[in-house]
């Protein structure tokens, strides 16, 4: 510790202290203006009521300091308590906002897959639309009818010639002629014209 010699309202005084020389000055300096002031009003006081009072004076003072102190102490714990208690609020609200994101989450999810299904539904299936299609196919194709002259042995060449010759001319009736002419000509008459069965004959 460190020794230092001041004086107060006129009187040394060695004061041991581990603060500076020019702190404890000042220090000493601020308690001799305080005890003249006092003195200075009260000219019948003597020196030693005086630094009474100064010391009382320095100690209204603490205690006021001291008090303002544990005021702002006080309202700065407060201040962390209601801080402390909001950052909980925030995190229980972050939580519940949380909870109701993976809620909604987990609708929409849902939702999704109703619709999908819907839908689904709603669409006929791929494995059907080819036989559907094939049953349109077979619908929109005509029925073909049996030729009933496919079975039936060709006809000869004269016979086909002699049909075509004409487009109204009846094979039947040629054929009927031939005979006839034939049994004719094997009696041994000579036909003087062919008689048309046929009206209107050339």
């Amino acid at each position: 510790m460190n020794k230092h010699t001041v004086f107060v309202a006129g009187k040394r005084f060695i004061l041991l202290s581990e603060d500076s020389e020019e702190y404890v000055q000042n220090l000493a300096s601020e308690v001799s203006r305080t005890i003249n002031e006092i003195s200075e009003a009260n000219p019948k006081m003597e020196s030693r009521s005086c630094a009474i009072l100064c010391a009382l004076d320095y100690a209204d003072d603490k205690n006021k300091e001291t008090q303002r102190i544990k005021s702002i102490s006080d309202k700065a714990k407060a201040v962390i308590d209601n801080a402390d208690k909001h950052a909980k609020e925030i995190k229980d609200l972050k939580e519940k906002i949380k909870y109701k994101n993976d809620t909604i989450a987990k609708l929409q999810a849902q939702v999704s897959e109703l619709e999908q299904q819907l839908k689904t539904k709603a669409e006929p299936k791929a494995e059907q639309k080819p036989v559907e299609n094939a049953v349109e196919k077979i619908e929109e194709k005509p029925i073909q009818q049996e030729n009933p002259q496919k079975n039936q042995p060709p006809k000869a060449e004269s016979q086909k010639k002699k049909r075509h010759q004409h487009p109204h001319e009846n094979p039947y009736k040629a054929q009927t002629l031939e005979k006839k002419t034939e049994k004719i000509e094997n009696k041994g008459y000579t036909p003087v014209r062919q008689i048309s069965l046929f009206e209107n004959e050339e």
